[in-house]
């Protein structure tokens, strides 16, 4: 069986009205932002450009793109596994 890969943006470098800054990335229908210096990775469904925030993840891993990247890859692969058969 032949699977397409998930689609992917990101992650880019956002700075919000207020002046705070996040990280954004998209995997798999999935977005995550990660507000600098929060203590924990918000996830909701969507685009970048628009998504709802519905989850929050802790983190204890130093603020970066790389790692942002990582974690919402493992955390959107483990929530689809609990929905494959």
């Amino acid at each position: 069986m032949y699977r397409a890969p998930y689609q992917t943006a990101g992650p880019y470098r956002r700075a919000l009205p207020d002046g705070t800054v996040v990280l954004v990335f998209s995997y798999a229908s999935f977005v995550f932002e990660w507000v600098e210096g929060a203590a924990a990775i918000r996830v909701g469904m969507g685009t970048l450009e628009r998504y709802s925030l519905n989850w929050s993840q802790p983190v204890r891993c130093p603020w970066s793109a790389q790692v942002l990247a990582q974690l919402g890859r493992e955390w959107a692969e483990s929530h689809m596994a609990r929905f494959r058969k």
